[in-house]
């Protein structure tokens, strides 16, 4: 999320540098119908992404005072706490200075023997079976993908024996130039995911042999994803049932609307009567979740919320 601070977030909410808090939300929640995956199927999740950071910047005050600051709004008034953490490193910069030279000369008097040291400990377990090391990753889905199933391409950073010094770390009595001395290298890998029908928050979800490489004949590692669901979705999910909260402006709930909302598998037309109270619930035969080994799909219970 770093790289949306280099970016307007005002801009990107479409709203003016000096919004108040109130406008800022009702800013975020337009956007949110527009953009918000669970709404709209085709709309681009890192769109929605980066407008709900540019949300959670703006509407908390501490926050949105650092920004400005950064942005050169306001900046007559610094944080005080920016200015002491500036000092406290310039000092400690000035004291580091000298430590760095002392190190230095106390790393250069015993680098042949640390050079000797690993040499020897590589020659030593050269031939050893080793199996590679698991690998764990962090995946972010939606309430609906969890209970349907989706997909995700993992972007994967895995080590592999050094091929140039075969994981001997030395060439000719020096580090090896590829590795640097580690035995290893990194390799990047996408592999394409697939996350079961409802997969529950916290789950780790195995890969074999997709983490880091054994040496000597050693196995591979595995990767393991673990999948966090989005806490801002419009849905919950309880056993087989789906409950969705859907707010509605005053005049819908005395004179009644026809509303138009999501579910899982379609957007489809609720009748709203006249004269609905807030907290009134409506039941929709057959949107839930489909259970397997009963044959049948579940109920969705919508909320209303004037």
């Amino acid at each position: 999320m770093v790289e949306y601070l280099d970016k307007d977030l005002y801009e990107i909410l479409h709203v003016k540098k000096d919004a108040t808090i109130d406008e800022i939300k009702a800013a975020y929640r337009r956007l949110a119908r527009l953009f918000h995956p669970d709404i709209n199927e085709t709309s681009n999740e890192d769109i929605f992404k980066e407008i709900r950071y540019a949300y959670d910047i703006l509407s908390d005050d501490k926050k949105k005072k650092l920004y400005d600051i950064k942005l050169g709004i306001n900046s007559s008034e610094p944080a005080n706490e920016e200015v002491q953490d500036m000092q406290e490193q310039n000092n400690t910069a000035e004291k580091n200075k000298s430590l760095s030279q002392m190190l230095g000369e106390i790393i250069e008097g015993i680098f042949i023997n640390i050079k000797n040291s690993a040499k020897n400990k590589c020659d030593k377990n050269k031939n050893r079976k080793q199996n590679g090391d698991d690998i764990y990753a962090n995946v972010t889905i939606s309430t609906k993908e969890a209970a349907l199933g989706t997909s995700r391409i993992i972007n994967v950073v895995q080590s592999k024996q050094c091929p140039n010094c075969e994981g001997k770390r030395f060439i000719n009595e020096a580090l090896c130039p590829l590795c640097k001395g580690h035995g290893e290298i990194s390799t990047h890998k996408r592999l394409n995911v697939k996350i079961q029908p409802n997969t529950k928050d916290g789950e780790k979800i195995k890969i074999d042999n997709a983490g880091n490489q054994g040496v000597n004949g050693g196995g591979n590692g595995d990767l393991y994803l673990i999948v966090s669901i989005d806490e801002k979705s419009l849905f919950n999910v309880k056993d087989d049932v789906v409950y969705m909260d859907l707010p509605i402006s005053t005049f819908e709930a005395v004179l009644g609307a026809n509303i138009e909302i999501p579910t899982f598998y379609e957007n489809i037309t609720i009748k709203i009567p006249p004269n609905t109270s807030s907290g009134q619930k409506f039941r929709l035969k057959g949107q839930g979740i489909y259970l397997k080994d009963k044959g049948y799909n579940g109920d969705m219970i919508v909320t209303v919320h004037i």
